[in-house]
């Protein structure tokens, strides 16, 4: 399938030059011009680099990677600290996950129709943290620590595609937009390492460390979350005073193809 799919509808040959023409006009609504014959060659990745929004939206997906690799490492650990047997360890395991499911595609579902994503991810962050606390807080009542992992897997694991969609969303044509999501994908997973470091086995059976390293990290992303919504916030005033205009007209015709969200006319969405 690699090999048959085409990247552009201008390589696609088996559409006529009418659906070309559509599908072309139809994802430039939706992304902006393709700038299909503009490569992306290491100068251009440098470009989309120098912009602050990349790396925020790198610092953003990495500190929800953190604990929530950790648990997903972890979670049969967790849920065995509970005094649960073997089976009944496996068994408990799964609902905090279908419970995450249902969670995060009912956010998914309202954030779509309200057209907003930063809020959502505030919110569902804070659920997480809630179950944090309830973990950390309390070592004796087996139902209000299991009900903590039911909030840390709702609160984190609907946080993630909110932020991946967000800030996805707000990177414009095709060279802004792989390079900036690669990033953001690459850059966060490193946080992966940090995670099976977080619920070492001295800690047991309460893994405060781990649990606070989680709860830290989850805060410091709802601090990038307001960090990022505040600063395209600016940049949307900017555009609409026309403060953005000569900044675009100073740039040479091949960067103006690609400027994707740069573009005075393109604005943010929250």
């Amino acid at each position: 399938m690699f090999f048959c799919i085409s990247d552009f509808p201008e390589d696609a040959k088996y559409l006529s030059d009418n659906e070309r023409a559509f599908l072309k006009d139809k994802l430039a609504l939706d992304s902006g011009d393709s700038s299909h014959d503009v490569p992306l060659d290491a100068k251009s990745v440098g470009r989309v680099f120098k912009e602050w929004k990349v790396w925020v939206v790198g610092l953003m997906y990495f500190f929800y990677i953190v604990p929530s690799y950790g648990y997903a490492y972890f979670a049969a650990t967790i849920v065995k600290s509970l005094n649960y047997s073997p089976i009944q360890t496996q068994f408990h395991s799964v609902p905090p996950w279908v419970a995450a499911f249902g969670f995060s595609m009912g956010l998914a579902f309202i954030s779509d129709k309200t057209r907003h994503r930063a809020a959502y991810a505030i919110f569902s962050s804070l659920v997480a943290i809630a179950g944090f606390i309830m973990l950390l807080a309390n070592h004796t009542n087996i139902k209000v620590r299991y009900g903590g992992l039911f909030l840390i897997a709702c609160g984190l694991y609907s946080a993630m595609p909110l932020i991946i969609c967000w800030t996805s969303m707000n990177f414009a044509g095709h060279h802004r937009r792989s390079v900036g999501t690669g990033w953001q994908i690459g850059f966060g997973n490193i946080g992966g390492i940090i995670a099976t470091f977080s619920f070492l086995s001295t800690d047991s059976p309460y893994y405060t460390k781990g649990l606070a390293i989680g709860l830290a990290f989850t805060v410091c992303a709802i601090i990038t979350i307001i960090g990022y919504e505040l600063g395209i916030m600016y940049e949307n005033k900017q555009k609409r005073l026309g403060h953005m205009d000569e900044r675009y007209e100073k740039m040479s015709e091949v960067e103006k193809k690609v400027a994707g969200d740069l573009k005075p006319s393109f604005i943010y969405q929250y």
